[in-house]
């Protein structure tokens, strides 16, 4: 359980990490993924 827990924690974590990669540099995510 405690395994779990930290690796939702973890996922959650990346998501806000993406979103806000996202929000702050649209292009820059647009040009990683062309190449």
């Amino acid at each position: 359980m405690l395994r779990k827990t930290k690796l939702l924690v973890y996922f959650l974590v990346l998501v806000c990490l993406v979103f806000n990669t996202v929000k702050a540099s649209p292009r820059n995510v647009n040009d990683n993924k062309a190449s």
